[in-house]
């Protein structure tokens, strides 16, 4: 789903300042499942589906159905994984046929899919039967209906359609952080990697404020040299393809000392992709001590593709005298973002009971975090009526304080921005969808998006896989709730 999506055909309206007296009230109500009255209409011929698939797997699948009579609505395929024997389901994939039911032809075999099944890591391994089907989704004042179709098949029981078994995946400890040195700073091999323009490079350690010898690359950038001098990684990452692959951790350190002799300044650092698209930063540095520096690459990946990185350089614009610095740290870090395995319960939304037309309001959201999120994460939240998605509208708005000071386990309450329903849209019960997501924009292939595996609707949203082609720029934080489809959190009704 594009950022650009979020504005189409939306009647958004953005206000200034808090809204006073605004009335919060109970969120959404309750769901139950229903089997349609009538007779069945539906056959199910076959479906295709690896039957051994790993933690972390994403494999595609299809379903093939045979109507017998007309379907005047548009369905959802429901495919569940459920534990034989057990009710409960611990995986949803619910997605929309790509071509709608309402156009597939009487007695002749229509395919619900291709689809993308993704296994969670926290998926436990072992055999689960799969239960599927077509559902129709009927919202009501106090409660969701999701009213299932009744299979001709006979041999078909209480939707089970066959089973498939999840295999382990061996993995390291995702519980802590992970680091990973670009490049070393204790050999002198090392510093073949380091090109100069207009400057000098030696290996060579320095006494930092603890007074502890750390080895470096001392770097003297010369005046009159060059106009942008300074030192380069480039053809490093020709000869390390594996580290040009970023995305899959969130923050890059460095470490960079300014000896005491040195008066002090500023100094500039590029990031270059293989696309020729360029981060840069300028650092401040005092004189005799060690900054040691984080960018995330959620930031880095709003400027280039953080999985095809070609270029590192340290550089100064036309300098006057001589500057000498240290490098003793390039490190990714990965402090275990939730990518398979869900970190935000949505716990409840309050809004104003009902909502005039042409009138502002704001719906409030409350969130839980059960592992430290690092990202810079925004709210997004999208109000459309029932059925006929009239009257769009959406916020997106930032995080106050940011998700990287949350409390684990403890409430957090986010705001949406100001809202109003068109004054000549329709009256009725408008859904409520909203979520945490941050924006990555990424060019090329490579960049793993992180989408909710609980939620797939089959509209270009995939989960945790490397995207094939086109840009990257809305992802979204999963939910651990297992009810909840497509983030949508709640209804209001607008008058």
């Amino acid at each position: 789903m594009k950022k650009m999506a979020l504005l189409t055909g939306l009647a958004l309206v953005i206000l200034p300042a808090l809204l006073p007296n605004l009335l919060f009230g109970q969120g959404y109500g309750t769901s139950r499942t229903e089997v349609r009255d009538g007779d069945p209409r539906l056959e199910l011929i076959s479906f295709n589906l690896q039957t051994v698939i790993a933690q972390g797997q994403l494999v595609s699948g299809s379903l093939f159905f045979k109507a017998t009579s007309p379907l005047e609505e548009n369905l959802k395929v429901f495919f569940h994984l459920v534990r034989p024997g057990q009710t409960d389901t611990v995986l949803n994939a619910d997605f929309s046929p790509r071509n709608s039911t309402r156009r597939w032809d009487v007695n002749q075999v229509a395919e619900a899919g291709p689809f993308d099944l993704a296994i969670p890591f926290n998926l436990e391994p072992g055999e689960y039967d799969i239960r599927a089907g077509l559902l129709r989704i009927v919202r009501e004042e106090d409660v969701v209906l999701y009213v299932r179709e009744p299979y001709l098949n006979p041999e078909i029981e209480n939707f089970i359609i066959g089973r498939l078994t999840v295999a382990a995946t061996e993995r390291a400890d995702p519980d802590g952080p992970s680091e990973f040195d670009l490049i070393a700073f204790d050999s002198e091999a090392e510093i073949v990697f380091w090109e100069t323009l207009g400057a000098r490079v030696e290996f060579m350690g320095y006494q930092d404020e603890a007074e502890e010898t750390v080895s470096a690359v001392r770097v003297t950038i010369l005046p009159g040299m060059a106009e942008y001098p300074g030192v380069i990684l480039q053809n490093f990452f020709n000869l390390r393809p594996d580290r040009a692959d970023w995305s899959t951790y969130d923050t890059l350190r460095l470490n960079l000392h300014l000896p005491p002799d040195n008066r002090g300044g500023s100094l500039r650092f590029q990031i270059t992709d293989r696309s020729g698209r360029v981060y840069e930063k300028t650092f401040p540095l005092a004189s005799g001590r060690t900054e040691r520096l984080e960018i995330s690459t959620v930031d880095l990946s709003g400027s280039i593709n953080v999985s095809a990185i070609s270029r590192i350089k340290f550089f100064l614009v036309n300098p006057s005298t001589p500057f000498t610095f240290y490098i003793s740290g390039l490190r990714l870090i990965s402090r275990g973002q939730p990518t398979g395995k869900p970190a935000v319960t949505f716990v409840r939304m309050e809004a104003p009971e009902e909502v005039e037309r042409g009138r502002p309001f704001l719906i409030r959201f409350i969130f839980t975090i059960d592992q430290p999120i690092f990202q810079r994460h925004k709210l997004f939240t999208h109000v459309y009526r029932v059925n006929d998605m009239a009257g769009n509208i959406g916020s997106d708005v930032g995080l106050t304080p940011p998700i990287r000071n949350w409390r684990l386990n403890e409430e957090a309450a986010v705001d949406s921005g100001p809202l109003m329903i068109s004054a000549d849209a329709p009256p009725g019960t408008y859904v409520v969808r909203a979520g945490l997501y941050v924006v990555a924009d990424s060019p090329g292939s490579g960049y793993v998006k992180i989408d909710d595996w609980m939620a797939y609707d089959g509209r270009q949203e995939v989960i945790n896989v490397m995207q094939a082609e086109g840009p990257v720029d809305y992802i979204k934080q999963p939910y651990t709730n297992l009810e909840i489809q497509n983030w949508e959190v709640g209804t209001i009704t607008v008058e």
